[in-house]
């Protein structure tokens, strides 16, 4: 078995290491559709949108635009790499590792995500990342990001991840229990922030056709954020950001709907759990995030027949 724990065992089939013998990316082979992936983020029930990835992996289908956002630009590097299962077995993994993801990891270090840990030594030590099978990928990832200063939303395409790496740790980066990374001099934290749902920038990519990947449950809808007295002491020197964070429950809501309609207009597709995720942004049951990542690939496998009328394939 994967993971040696008598708490939880992963099916070794979920997962192949890429330092396996006979290992391959999952795009070897493969030409992209004329597609682009918009992917949600929400921490670890992110894991949702990365059973649906994983299921498209084994369909076949590939994106030229993966456009991910928060734990979606996580869980859309290892779709784009072409490692299958990977963001299942790393989360089921060490979701119950304090230096992975948790408060006392911010509490230790000044972030909930542990930079050392869980963007260093897990990709170069635990579960090594494929960054030749990412460049070689027919995907391109975007990754979106929040510049604090402006308030709005940037958009980098990913080239190699040992230079790019800081771009996905600043798209996921949670306000509150992050420290900002700085890239050129400017500080930036979670792209959901400006950007929740990335539809808008996903349609100027010029694609035919478009799947967006939520991860909250059809009828859910965002409340307004009750931290804000405490984001405008926080983040004072920005208050352009404090604006954007102050006004995203509207935004977020709008643009839920404007995907809706979208979709019951047949110009995109978009996957929904099928029910509320039991899984907290900080998740430490093993079995409750494992179980909504396979609830993910199951939702892509019953909607299959609907999603290939869709791709006209």
């Amino acid at each position: 078995m994967i993971i040696e724990d008598e708490t939880f065992r992963l099916p070794p089939e979920i997962y192949t290491p890429c330092t396996a013998p006979g290992y391959r990316p999952a795009h070897e082979g493969h030409e992209p559709l004329d597609l682009t992936l918009t992917v949600e983020g929400g921490a670890l029930r992110g894991i949702f949108a990365a059973g649906v990835l994983d299921f498209f992996m084994d369909m076949g289908v590939w994106a030229k635009n993966l456009v991910g956002v928060s734990a979606g630009s996580l869980c859309g590097f290892n779709y784009v790499s072409g490692q299958r299962g990977r963001t299942c077995y790393m989360n089921v993994r060490f979701c119950n590792d304090w230096r992975y993801l948790s408060l006392r990891s911010f509490l230790a270090t000044g972030n909930a995500y542990g930079v050392q840990f869980a963007f260093h030594d897990i990709r170069e030590k635990y579960s090594p990342q494929d960054d030749e099978g990412f460049m070689a990928s027919p995907c391109k990832e975007h990754v979106v990001m929040t510049n604090l200063e402006t308030g709005k939303a940037e958009y980098h395409v990913m080239g190699n991840p040992a230079d790019d790496w800081v771009y996905l740790r600043a798209s996921s980066a949670m306000p509150f229990v992050s420290q900002p990374p700085i890239i050129d001099n400017k500080p930036y934290l979670d792209g959901g922030i400006a950007d929740s749902i990335p539809i808008d920038y996903a349609r100027t990519l010029g694609t035919r056709k478009h799947i967006v990947l939520l991860t909250q449950a059809r009828d859910f809808m965002k409340e307004e954020n009750k931290k804000m007295e405490l984001g405008r002491i926080v983040y004072r020197a920005y208050p352009r950001f404090c604006d954007i964070m102050e006004n995203r429950h509207n935004v977020y809501n709008e643009t839920r709907a404007k995907i809706e309609k979208l979709h019951e207009e047949g110009e995109i597709y978009a996957i929904y759990p099928p029910e509320p995720p039991q899984v907290k942004h900080m998740e430490t049951d093993r079995e409750k995030v494992f179980d909504l990542c396979l609830q993910g690939y199951c939702e892509g496998q019953r909607l299959w027949p609907e999603i290939k009328k869709y791709l006209e394939l």
